[in-house]
């Protein structure tokens, strides 16, 4: 075995190789009948000539069709065994890259592999063979050119099953292969994911005509089949690349696509039909099938819903590499596509995914934040920092106070204050009662002259702040984030039964704050999670939108009134919802094309929120919605009662107790029994 490798753009890959023939292996197509073709007229015949071969032919009109259709893309050319086809197809090659099409820039590479004779040789070799066989992860284009003129096309077939053909729908496919082999080939399970196959085959023997022969999707009543393009001479014009490649996706031919889902409203609703598991069910208005029925319409095609075997989203199962649920039935292709799978970098190794289309992020549902004990009213205006920076000023200012009447006294001998009247100087002022008399001192009169205008402005921003406090309630901070979950106090947090990305989020977070949330989490129903929410000191870890339909729909009065509150923080894990598609499945790109055309004319928006109304009004009509305590009437108004001033009456009695226990202070330090009377030096008793 020989090889030869180069990289990019002019040098070209050639790798010899043999696949051994495995009758075991063999996968090859059957023409079954006429309907696999569809009929179409043939192309204007013109006069042949008689020296022209048909091999060199149609090495020619492909290298034509190369040129002028694929010459920027990666090209790869395999055939069985030597084939002085491709060789000439091969310089025609190096020719079109020295010379590339004008319009259609410089080709990324070639390679050409011969499968004829021991691949077993070496395993290492094979698998360089296959990783490398189609370029670059950033090529945009790939084409391969099978040849089939031989009539050994069982290892062919075999080596692009091995290669992964059917996982690369938009690779271009041209066949060169004897005239009857057109249907079984281009009907072969190698190629069942292709978009564009077409076939070239001789008429007849040494004949100057070629039949072309294109590989439809859907076109046999929903499903693939083979259109003859007519006959093509050299002399001809070519076939547009209209015809050669057309947009399979214009129209499905009534295709009947195989849908897997689960419930999850407002993105899927449904009824079942049975109760057997994976039973087929009967769609209700959601947003995909709005989406779904909209390009069904436009497009041609039906679709059949059922439900995953064993109900579930989707998780690996232990070592095997399968997986459960949807994402199972994809990886096996029980199915072509599933609606609202979320996207997850395990997923992605087992199916593929269209494009997101709408975003639905977890939050936290709780009570709505409670009002605050009244009995703190009073001293809710000021923040502790500012009660402690306005305690801590008002005792300064006395110590400094006493200090400078000291010196004065001092120094000019005049009167001075005693410690416990200096640190009540500045107290009065900031309550607004000044003593009569001011110190004497010059320096005294300008400190408290300072502090007086402080006392001002502290004054005004305290009443003027307890006036908005007494008017709108104070009320307990909201729960919003997973850090709140878990540095509030004897909090408690839930999440429905799950088994799909929310169970892979918190499972496979690092995040030290997500995993100990992940520890603390209750699994319950809906039901018994909306009645822990009530209850209080409880929150509900759901999606945002999910949520959203819930309490609208269900515990929402008719004056829109709702005892839960959504917090703000969202955690957008994965990146949002889209449809999982099986590997290869052609229509990937069309669903998301048509996806972005949807988004970037707002119906995406607009679906959602309006099947969100529909379904708020058709619950209340029903007369589903839950019983919701009646919202207080007074909640609002101004009203001043005796729990908004208790605050004040609790201060009254503190400051009775202290003056009892000052009171009783003073009595202990001077040592005065009670019934005993001192004055000036003079101690007088009662008698007994």
């Amino acid at each position: 075995m020989a090889m030869q490798f180069t990289l990019r753009k002019i040098k070209h890959i050639f790798i010899f190789t043999i696949l051994v023939e495995n009758p075991f292996l063999e996968a090859q197509a059957a023409f079954r009948s006429k309907r696999d073709l569809v009929t179409r007229p043939a192309l204007s015949r013109s006069p042949g000539h008689p020296g022209d071969q048909g091999t060199e032919l149609v090495g020619e009109l492909v290298a034509r069709t190369v040129n002028d259709y694929l010459s920027s893309c990666h090209l790869v050319l395999v055939t069985s065994r030597r084939s002085d086809l491709l060789e000439s197809l091969l310089r025609k090659a190096e020719s079109i890259v020295e010379n590339p099409h004008p319009r259609r820039g410089l080709r990324m590479g070639t390679v050409a592999v011969q499968v004829e004779s021991a691949m077993a040789a070496a395993p290492s070799s094979r698998t360089a063979l296959l990783q490398g066989l189609w370029g670059a992860a950033d090529v945009s284009c790939r084409a391969i050119v099978v040849d089939l003129m031989d009539g050994n096309d069982r290892s062919v077939f075999r080596f692009l099953e091995a290669a992964g053909l059917s996982e690369r729908p938009k690779i271009r496919v041209l066949v060169l292969g004897p005239e009857k082999g057109a249907a079984s080939s281009l009907l072969h399970p190698a190629l069942k994911n292709s978009i564009s196959a077409v076939y070239f085959s001789v008429v007849g023997t040494n004949s100057s005509w070629i039949e072309v022969v294109r590989r439809c999707l859907y076109c046999r009543g929903g499903e693939a089949g083979v259109e003859p393009l007519g006959p093509w001479h050299s002399r001809e014009a070519m076939p547009t690349e209209e015809e050669l490649f057309p947009d399979e996706f214009r129209n499905f031919y009534g295709h009947r696509f195989r849908v897997v889902t689960l419930r999850y409203f407002p993105f899927i609703e449904y009824t079942r039909e049975s109760d057997a598991p994976g039973s087929k069910v009967s769609p209700r208005d959601c947003l995909d099938l709005r989406i779904l029925s909209s390009l069904a319409s436009r497009n041609n095609f039906t679709f059949e819903i059922r439900e995953p075997l064993d109900g579930e989203w989707g998780v690996p199962r232990a070592d095997t590499g399968n997986w459960s649920g949807s994402v199972g039935t994809l990886q096996h292709d029980l199915a072509d596509f599933s609606m609202n799978l979320t996207p997850t970098r395990e997923r992605f190794r087992v199916i593929q995914f269209s494009r997101v289309y709408v975003s639905d992020p977890y939050v936290l549902v709780s009570a709505k934040p409670g009002i605050l004990p009244p009995i703190f009213a009073i001293v809710r205006p000021f923040t502790a920092d500012v009660w402690s920076s306005v305690a801590g000023c008002t005792l300064l200012t006395g110590v400094v106070l006493w200090v400078l009447m000291w010196a004065w006294r001092r120094v000019f001998g005049g009167r001075g204050f005693k410690l416990s009247d200096a640190l009540m100087y500045p107290c009065s002022l900031l309550l607004e009662d000044p003593p009569y008399e001011p110190p004497s001192a010059s320096s005294a009169r300008v400190l408290l002259g300072w502090w007086l205008v402080a006392c001002v402005v502290i004054g005004t921003a305290y009443r003027s702040s307890l006036v908005a406090f007494l008017t709108v309630e104070g009320k307990t901070p909201p729960i919003n984030s997973f850090d709140d979950l878990v540095k509030r106090p004897g909090w408690r947090w839930g999440m429905k039964p799950s088994t799909g990305s929310f169970f892979a989020y918190f499972n496979s977070s690092k995040d030290p704050t997500t995993q100990l949330v992940n520890k603390g989490m209750e699994v319950d129903d809906l039901e018994g999670q909306m009645k822990k929410v009530m209850a209080g000191g409880y929150s509900f870890v759901s999606t945002k939108l999910y949520s959203r339909s819930v309490i609208a729909s269900q515990y929402t009065d008719s004056r829109g009134y709702t005892p839960f509150y959504t917090g703000t923080r969202e955690y957008h894990h994965p990146p949002g919802n889209s449809w999982g598609v099986r590997r290869g499945g052609p229509f990937l790109d069309y669903l998301s094309t048509k996806k972005l055309q949807l988004i970037e004319a707002g119906l995406i928006n607009y679906w959602l929120d309006d099947v969100i109304r529909t379904n708020v009004r058709e619950t209340r009509a029903k007369g589903k919605q839950q019983t919701i305590a009646a919202q207080d009437q007074n909640e609002g108004r101004v009203v001043l009662g005796l729990h908004h001033l208790q605050g004040a009456f609790y201060l009254l009695f503190l400051g009775h107790s202290v003056a009892l226990c000052t009171l009783l202070l003073e009595a202990l330090t001077q040592k005065l029994p009670f019934g005993r009377t001192s004055s000036r030096g003079a101690r007088k008793t009662f008698a007994p």
